[in-house]
């Protein structure tokens, strides 16, 4: 399929409505969102992407939601795929997992695991698309590698503090109330975490969890309870106060119940009390007021009346009395302001930062428009289209797209900048070249040769003219940036005794020239077909763009200027 047949759009997400900031924070473990379903396809391919990375290419690409948006990305991350059209007939000899196309809705994306899928897929309006993608161990991309390890760690160590926290809380419960404290604790774990269902119930989210917790019946709706004027009392969120209770909760269990066992269960018994009007409130309300229950509510509901069921039979009442009980019960009353002060902080934080995030968002899918890259670029300056008899290129010499490099052997950026560039031409080589200019170091004062002329020496006699001199080019400067010093390069890259280097000065001296007359202010400095890339676009910028700008053929005539021989 061509580039205009993607651009099919459809609906983000069950969760497409939340604002940017929200999703990226419970992506990937919440939110049904489209970008969250094509990473989970590509888990399930058997590819290691990083689900953060493969979402920030999708949301930021200026087509997002499309099916163009997803093969750019996939582009992006140097996986083989396929989109096509496919007859129902011969969808079943499709091997899975595969993604495909649904019309519903406001159009969809689906991810084929099973037959089961399928058939569904199909009565759900299949538009006949089929997105496939070739499974590999590796992908190309480097960010996506490094973002990948970047949650493989923040898994691990996810795993390791709710394994301590959990020895924490048992082991200092077990000295004094062993069964109670870890019945009472569970309690308010599990509270907690459906405070917290509620809380991104609110604010619009969709999980597979959320689903099968809130599904819609005849008289059950999570929605028709949490959008009702009585989910909120002056404002306040009863989704909130559950998450504020039972955080308090499990904080009372661990500053009280170790050494002032007595006082931490009449403690939680004055709070479960306290709680018992809001359990019948929430009865009353859905059973006579709106007719309609929320599971998840009324799940709320048991575990605060098996707390007070479980507390009474536990508390001893003379405690309450005691001064030693009013001291911890203001101790209590600070953990509760503070458990209060800290939930709603984070909660307007949220909002901020989804605000921030949102713009970041827009102004990404501007900035990776192939028009808005056009019109900056050829307002940029233009160098002359010149070529010298020997240059150091990497790519295909008949490529459409050439990027000038103009960069300094001892410089940190371009070092960085070099590994970035490799990895974007990765895959393009047939449509891009990379063509490099050296500054004069100031590495090299009192050398008799210096590191450039050294470096163009060694690839005249070794690389240059040679059918693999695109890939040993490459090879040749990631040795070099590697080492960065001319002693360590030419110990693993010698040169015959006696070498003459009077070419590999002439080429120097060219460069030096070249970059007099272009004026170089810094290093790296990049040219696309001799128009200096907008200091505002990064190399992943223009890796984003890369696709776009090799299919929709945007380097036209005033820009393919051919080479001036020099």
């Amino acid at each position: 399929m061509t580039r205009p047949e993607l651009r099919i759009r459809f609906d983000a997400s069950i969760a497409a409505d939340l604002p940017f900031g929200l999703s990226f924070l419970l992506n990937p473990f919440w939110c049904i969102t489209m970008e969250k379903i094509v990473a989970d396809f590509l888990r399930h391919a058997g590819l290691p992407v990083s689900k953060s990375y493969v979402s920030k290419l999708i949301r930021s690409h200026p087509d997002y939601p499309s099916i163009l948006s997803i093969a750019d990305a996939f582009e992006q991350l140097g996986i083989s795929y396929q989109v096509s059209r496919t007859e129902n007939s011969e969808i079943n000899r499709l091997e899975s997992p595969f993604l495909i196309h649904l019309n519903r809705n406001k159009g969809e994306v689906a991810e084929i695991r099973h037959k089961k899928d399928l058939t569904e897929a199909i009565r759900a309006d299949w538009s006949g698309i089929v997105v496939q993608v070739a499974s590999k161990t590796q992908v190309p991309d480097l960010e996506n590698s490094s973002e990948f390890k970047k949650e493989r760690r923040r898994l691990t160590g996810s795993i390791v503090i709710l394994v301590a926290v959990t020895c924490v809380l048992l082991t200092s419960a077990w000295p004094g109330f062993a069964l109670h404290g870890v019945v009472l604790a569970g309690l308010s774990v599990i509270g907690l975490a459906l405070g917290i269902l509620l809380t991104f119930k609110d604010f619009g989210a969709g999980s597979a969890l959320l689903s099968a917790l809130c599904g819609r019946g005849k008289v059950t709706d999570c929605n028709d309870v949490l959008k009702s004027k009585g989910a909120s009392i002056k404002g306040i969120k009863l989704s909130g106060v559950t998450v504020v209770f039972f955080a308090w909760s499990l904080a009372n269990v661990g500053l009280f119940f170790s050494d002032h066992f007595a006082y931490g269960i009449a403690m939680l018994w004055v709070s479960a009390l306290l709680s018992l009007p809001m359990v019948l409130y929430s009865v009353h309300y859905q059973a006579f007021k709106i007719k309609s229950w929320c599971r998840i509510c009324m799940m709320v509901n048991l575990i605060l009346l098996c707390q007070a069921v479980i507390l009474s039979f536990s508390v001893d009442l003379s405690v309450i009395l005691t001064s030693s009980f009013f001291l911890d019960a203001l101790k209590s009353f600070f953990v509760l302001a503070i458990a209060s002060g800290s939930f709603y902080l984070i909660q307007s934080l949220i909002s901020e930062i989804s605000v921030l995030r949102q713009n970041v968002v827009e102004d990404l899918r501007i900035i990776n428009s192939v028009d808005a890259f056009r019109s900056l670029l050829f307002k940029q300056k233009r160098i002359r289209a010149e070529s010298f008899n020997y240059e150091l290129t990497v790519g295909s010499p008949h490529a459409s797209m050439t990027i000038m490099v103009a960069c300094n052997l001892y410089c940190n950026p371009c070092k960085e900048k070099h590994m970035k560039l490799m990895n974007m031409l990765q895959g393009n080589e047939e449509n891009v070249r990379v063509v490099f200019r050296f500054a004069l170091s100031g590495n090299d004062e009192g050398r008799e040769i210096s590191s450039n002329q050294y470096l163009i020496q060694f690839w005249l006699l070794n690389i240059h003219g040679r059918d693999d001199e695109s890939v040993r080019t490459r090879d040749l400067l990631h040795d070099w940036f590697s080492a960065m010093n001319l002693v360590r390069f030419q110990r693993s890259h010698p040169l015959p005794i006696g070498t003459d280097f009077s070419q590999a000065k002439l080429i120097e001296s060219k460069h030096i020239e070249w970059f007099d007359q272009v004026y170089i202010e810094f290093t790296p400095t990049f040219f696309l077909n001799w128009y200096q890339i907008p200091t505002v676009y990064t190399l992943d910028h223009l890796k984003i763009l890369l696709p776009a700008l090799i299919s929709e053929d945007m380097i036209q005539t005033e820009l393919s200027e051919s080479f001036v021989k020099s």
